[in-house]
């Protein structure tokens, strides 16, 4: 009996699951070299530095585009990396700041260090998202 209690159980919540269309659009790209990293977090723990999404996207024009399929409803921030020589990191100065332009979801701004995830967050609670970034 508890075997079927906990089948059923596990299929209302997958039925339930509502997922999104996310399209994420990064603009004001200072030039094409290289690519953008994105990160997309889901909670304040992880965020900038554990995306459970990570992709590298092209640049064309100076502006990058994707878009994600089956992104659950809830909170997210996305951060994102001009990783001009293509090496996958965000590369530093010998003094501290980044040498590689980064921006925020929310275009959220940071002065020492990244953006806070209360200003970065948005949420997804509609099945098609679209989110402009400018670098």
């Amino acid at each position: 009996m508890l075997k079927i209690i906990t089948i059923l159980l596990l299929f209302v919540s997958t039925v339930n699951t509502k997922t999104a269309e996310l399209t994420i659009i990064i603009n004001n790209i200072s030039n094409n070299n290289g690519v953008i990293i994105i990160g997309i977090c889901d909670s304040k723990d992880n965020f900038p530095k554990k995306p459970f999404i990570r992709k590298s996207i092209s640049i064309k024009n100076g502006i990058a585009k994707i878009v994600l399929k089956d992104i659950k409803y809830g909170e997210l921030a996305i951060s994102i990396i001009h990783d001009e020589n293509n090496n996958g990191k965000l590369d530093f100065h010998f003094y501290g700041p980044p040498k590689e332009k980064t921006a925020a979801s929310n275009n959220a701004s940071s002065f020492f260090g990244p953006p806070s995830w209360e200003d970065a967050k948005f949420i997804i609670n509609k099945s098609i998202i679209k989110h402009k970034i400018s670098m």
